[in-house]
């Protein structure tokens, strides 16, 4: 091709190291989706102007808009190291148990491609929506299943985040933050919540709301822990007596307005943590707000438990909020909720320790030497938190829930819930991320948002058509996509005696595939 004045395209000869990166790892199927395309050549940064790059999609995977606003010009003719793009009515190629967007980059002569993948919620089909044996007596969702194998993303994104040419891309709303070593010399006198601290707010939810959400949580398909963990005795470690409801199964089981209900209050709880969250956050880097990342309905039957713990597990969690659908000492007995302060041998606690070990259950006398020289006594079988037993963390609250009321703390606040005695302790709980590009990850918070409240916004970009209204009374008028994607729980969309567009009389919706899990991972003493 040379030697007629053509250069001929080099396909998939790129050498791995440029880099795609999309803000979400679960996706509310036809949302819209932000990604970042790092280029590069042996493992260095280049910079391209944008008749150098393209960037492709397959149409019916979405509408891909290139951003070509840069940071430092307003040239669209100057040299850049990182290209925006988004992705607007997002519909990956379906690869079970996942969703996959096809991505074919040229940049000059040079044309590869790259993929990512995706849990995806509302797809409508079957295999996506159902449960299904992943081994033998092992039921799950394939939003579940394709999530267990993005773990890598939040590492990943970490290792973005701490390039400084980078991060301005990645998180386009941070400012300058405390260091560690200023945060951990911070005075006392700043605003917000400290380790160990915990502000309680009655009347957070209405009695309607707790109405509604503790239907909803009746409806929710659970998943059952058996851990020593988080149960005693062995008719709890044998069947089970904790068991959550985490967003996704809540939204198979959701309807009418009930998503809007959540987003309801997950904004108050924002607003709430917020308000509370300050430079006094020592376990992750605090860049002046946190977001919602993951939110479960719990339930505790007798004997049921939560040992020693913090929240940072993961997800960076910063915050963490607890709203009760039941009160101690009317609906059940048991179940406070401890909160503790870290013995001065764990200096650390809460922040990044993770340690849970036991002590052996044969042998002994077993006992722990505290920095004063005193011999502290274990028991056979206990747990131990970063080396320490509980009877070294001094209680520094008891907290008895109440229907309706909330409870907000660090999340590197060691805490621990006493084992429930007798009745249902049902709540909601909530974490919050320190980290703005983490927000997604597990949920898809901004396309639902997206969808019940600006709904011009999740207009369809290739047919204009737009989706239901929540609540709306029957699928009648639907575009054919909409039909095809199905979203009947997320927005209300309820077929009538005549729809008219396909749906079946009786609808295969969130309500029935909630009966379906329910059959399978049903748990003793719900009903």
């Amino acid at each position: 091709g040379a030697r007629h004045g053509a250069l001929r395209a080099v396909r998939d000869r790129a050498d791995g190291t440029s880099e795609v990166w999309c803000r979400k790892t679960v996706l509310l199927m036809n949302s819209s989706l932000s990604c970042l395309l790092i280029p590069r050549r042996r493992r260095q940064h280049i910079w391209l102007t944008p008749h150098e790059l393209e960037i492709r999609l397959p149409e019916e995977q979405g509408h891909l808009v290139t951003n070509h606003t840069n940071h430092n010009s307003t040239s669209a003719a100057a040299l850049r190291r990182v290209w925006n793009f988004q992705v607007h009515g997002t519909s990956p190629r379906l690869q079970h148990p996942c969703g996959v967007l096809d991505f074919e980059i040229s940049m000059g002569r040079l044309t590869f491609h790259s993929f990512w993948k995706l849990a995806l919620l509302g797809t409508g089909h079957d295999a996506f929506e159902r449960p299904y044996e992943e081994q033998p007596g092992q039921w799950t969702l394939a939003v579940s299943a394709c999530f267990g194998q993005l773990s890598s993303f939040e590492e990943r994104t970490s290792r973005l985040l701490q390039q400084k040419a980078l991060r301005p891309f990645l998180v386009p709303s941070s400012r300058p933050s405390l260091s560690r070593a200023r945060r951990k010399s911070a005075p006392r006198s700043l605003g917000g919540l400290a380790r160990g601290e915990v502000v309680v707010k009655p009347e957070f939810l209405q009695p309607s709301e707790v109405s509604r959400l503790a239907a909803w949580e009746e409806r929710c398909a659970f998943s059952v822990e058996r851990s020593e963990e988080k149960n005693e005795g062995e008719h709890c470690l044998a069947q089970g007596c904790v068991a959550y409801c985490g967003l996704w199964q809540m939204v198979q089981a959701a309807r009418d307005d009930d998503l809007q209900l959540l987003l309801n209050v997950t904004d108050r709880a924002s607003r709430l943590v917020n308000d509370l969250a300050s430079e006094r956050i020592s376990a992750f880097e605090f860049a002046g707000k946190v977001w919602p990342h993951w939110a479960t309905f719990q339930h505790y039957l007798p004997g049921g438990k939560h040992i020693l713990h913090p929240d940072t597990d993961k997800g960076e969690h910063c915050m963490s909020l607890a709203v009760s659908f039941s009160t101690h000492g009317v609906d059940f007995t048991g179940g406070e909720i401890k909160i503790y302060e870290c013995p001065p041998s764990v200096p650390d606690c809460g922040n990044r320790g993770r340690s849970r070990t036991h002590v052996p259950k044969e042998g002994g006398p077993f006992a722990r030497k505290l920095l004063n020289g005193t011999l502290l006594p274990l028991r056979a079988g206990e747990w131990l938190w970063d080396g320490e037993p509980e009877a070294a963390y001094h209680v520094r609250q008891l907290l008895r829930p109440a229907s309706g009321t909330a409870m907000v703390w660090l999340s590197e606040t060691v805490h621990q819930v006493e084992p429930v005695q007798g009745g249902h302790r049902k709540s909601l709980f909530y974490w919050f991320t320190c980290k703005e590009p983490l927000q997604d990850a597990a949920f898809d918070w901004t396309g639902l948002a997206q969808r019940l409240r600006d709904p011009t916004a999740a207009r369809e970009k290739r047919s204009g058509a737009r989706p239901p209204r929540e609540g709306q009374a029957n699928c009648a008028g639907l575009s054919e996509t909409w039909r095809r994607v199905r979203l009947r729980g997320l927005i209300g969309c309820q077929g009538g005696e005549e729809d008219g567009q396909g749906w079946p009389k009786k609808s295969q919706g969130p309500a029935e595939v909630g009966k379906l899990l329910r059959a399978q991972w049903i748990w003793h003493g719900r009903r």
